[in-house]
């Protein structure tokens, strides 16, 4: 892979991070539903709120897990290889999700 197609990935690995971020940034912002809970239908609904953000920041920052595992790669000149048979992967894969750790064949092989 050149080196502009390698710097385009990081660059686009970088701007999802950031966006993640800011979204994990968001969602652990503590819920406010008003301070009149006056049921426990309002209060069962503020925790089911909550038990769902938690939820989410964990998938968020798994996502980040892999897209920094992608640039660690790029560091170590390994990206777009695939960590299951050592082929590259395809650019069209990566264009579509480019932290990708495996190339086409063994994603679908893995299902």
């Amino acid at each position: 892979m050149d080196i502009k197609l390698i710097t385009s990935f990081k660059n686009k690995l970088v701007s999802i991070k950031n966006a993640i971020t800011q979204q994990i940034t968001k969602l652990r912002k503590p819920v406010d539903m008003g301070d009149d809970i006056d049921s426990f239908e309002e209060e069962a609904d503020e925790a089911t709120e909550m038990a769902a953000q938690a939820g989410m920041v964990e998938t968020l920052k798994r996502r980040v897990h892999r897209v920094d595992d992608a640039l660690t790669k790029m560091d170590q000149g390994k990206y777009g290889v695939c960590e299951k048979c050592g082929k590259e992967i395809e650019v069209a894969l990566l264009n579509v999700d480019p932290e990708s750790r495996y190339c086409r064949g063994c994603k679908v092989s893995s299902r």
